[in-house]
């Protein structure tokens, strides 16, 4: 047992968390490539909702460059987001990112807003700090594809 609780601490230090991710406490922004690969490719374009050709809200996760031009250059479809001034990706302004308020706000927050659910939805789990933290400075720091 207590070999089994050595190793697991050995990979806790060295990876992070078992889980491999490349996410980190890095305050340098990550870039949407290096997302793609451990968040969005994961849990988003592993489930139906944002899979294939088109997913839900025509934004598929499938393949990194489509996503990143779809999250920048399109308009939420959601009529309340764009009368609030929301765009999917926003660089420079994660509180006007539909993308991370629907990853960092509580369900019902979205909702008294009309802003539909909280993602991601397929995993059931919001997503962690580090996470959320990797999204938020990425958008800081102008949504960069690398």
């Amino acid at each position: 047992m207590k070999a089994y609780w050595g190793v697991r601490l050995l990979c806790l230090v060295i990876l992070g968390g078992c889980g491999g991710s490349t996410l980190s406490d890095d305050p340098a922004a990550p870039g949407f490539r290096q997302l793609h690969a451990s968040v969005f490719d994961k849990s988003c374009a592993s489930s139906a909702c944002h899979s294939g050709e088109k997913g839900v809200a025509n934004l598929s996760f499938s393949d990194v460059e489509s996503a990143y031009e779809h999250l920048l250059g399109s308009q939420p479809t959601l009529g309340s987001a764009t009368l609030g001034g929301l765009g999917l990706v926003v660089p420079g302004e994660p509180e006007k990112s539909l993308l991370y308020l629907k990853m960092a706000r509580k369900a019902e927050e979205l909702e008294a807003q009309d802003l539909g659910a909280a993602m991601p939805i397929a995993t059931g789990q919001k997503a962690g700090p580090k996470t959320l933290d990797a999204i938020r400075r990425w958008i800081e720091a102008g949504a960069p594809l690398d």
